[in-house]
């Protein structure tokens, strides 16, 4: 008898669900996250034309943090501690890797496995980087004159994950805003707000994901 984990095509599907928007998988089981995020990378980085990034929430609790970690893992030349303006995060998010032989990436899947410690300790930073990367992603999409990227995060983490897709104000739902004028996502990509779509993780794994 097949148990969730071996319901064919859980992942691929998933992967459908990331070609429109990004995920939030939230579970109070560690071990059910755990091996979700895992099994989700392996099935990602085996796709063609495609680069996945992980990043540990539980090491990250300032700019610094992330853009050594992210720095570490991927040859992205030098990131300097913050999240916008030049060699910054987002700076960097706008490179493409690419092949052996200079063929470019066209989709990036970035799984933040334990999002939610992040969150936890530092709920605006969390807000800030959510909002860099889903900027980012819709700048590639509908902002950018180049070769067509689809850039996706993955959000790993416990039930503040879920409360956190619930709140008006949070980057799930909305741009962060800067003064009294539109967002600058918006201004930039014309998008009114992300799309983050917030799902049990034993939903996506037992099917129906929509």
């Amino acid at each position: 008898m097949n148990t969730p984990w071996t319901r064919p095509h859980w992942q691929a599907d998933t992967q459908a669900l990331l070609a429109e928007a990004h995920v939030a998988a939230w579970s109070d089981d560690a071990h059910a996250r755990q091996r979700f995020a895992s099994s989700l990378h392996h099935f990602l980085a085996s796709q063609p034309d495609t680069e996945v990034w992980s990043i540990g929430g539980g090491a990250i609790d300032s700019v610094s943090s992330l853009c050594r970690q992210v720095g570490m893992c991927y040859p992205l030349g030098v990131i300097e501690p913050r999240l916008h303006g030049l060699r910054g995060l987002t700076d960097a998010l706008r490179q493409r890797g690419s092949d052996a032989y200079g063929c470019y990436s066209r989709f990036r899947y970035v799984i933040w496995h334990e999002a939610d410690a992040t969150l936890n300790k530092d709920p605006e930073l969390f807000g800030e980087i959510v909002d860099a990367l889903t900027g980012v992603a819709a700048e590639f999409e509908f902002a950018s004159e180049r070769l067509l990227m689809i850039q996706r995060t993955v959000f790993v983490g416990g039930s503040g994950i879920e409360a956190y897709g619930k709140r008006r104000g949070g980057q799930f739902r909305s741009w962060l805003g800067h003064g009294s004028g539109r967002p600058f996502w918006e201004v930039v990509t014309g998008v009114e707000s992300p799309d983050v779509r917030v799902k049990p993780l034993e939903r996506l794994v037992e099917g129906g994901v929509y």
